[in-house]
């Protein structure tokens, strides 16, 4: 005698599985592929970064592993100190043309603005280094 179709359902449980286990199935699927995506993703990220170049460390268990070599900084120090020593030069040249008293008063006045003119009078405050570059130009500046 043939089985109708409800009983047949309940028979298989089509929805459930036989033990249970079926309504975590299409869970489980997802969450694996989830996981090999983000593992692959990694794994293109590394591969990436191996191709600018890498160095071998011997990990402390003996295993020899590949790491990505860091990119040099865009900015060098180096870098940095010659325009720091240019903008001192700068304020150098620019107290010995206008004179010291002069240029105390126009760095006084930027006190006295607004937030932007009290950041340049802090940038432009007559430092020791700058003072020095004036003295040493002061008679060939004017």
């Amino acid at each position: 005698m043939p089985v109708a179709l409800p009983e047949f359902r309940r028979i298989l449980d089509l929805e459930n599985g036989p033990h249970g286990w079926g309504r975590n199935l299409g869970k489980a699927v997802v969450s694996g592929r989830e996981d090999f995506e983000n593992r692959m993703k990694r794994l293109v990220a590394k591969h990436t970064a191996m191709s600018r170049g890498y160095t071998a460390r011997l990990r402390p268990d003996g295993l020899i592993v590949a790491e990505p070599c860091r990119p040099p900084s865009p900015v060098r120090g180096r870098s940095l100190l010659v325009v720091l020593m240019a903008f001192l030069m700068f304020k150098g040249i620019l107290i010995a043309s206008l004179g010291g008293p002069s240029y105390d008063a126009r760095v006084h006045e930027l006190w006295g603005g607004n937030v932007a003119e009290k950041a340049g009078a802090v940038i432009m405050f007559p430092d020791p280094v700058s003072r020095m570059v004036s003295a040493a130009i002061g008679p060939f500046g004017r």
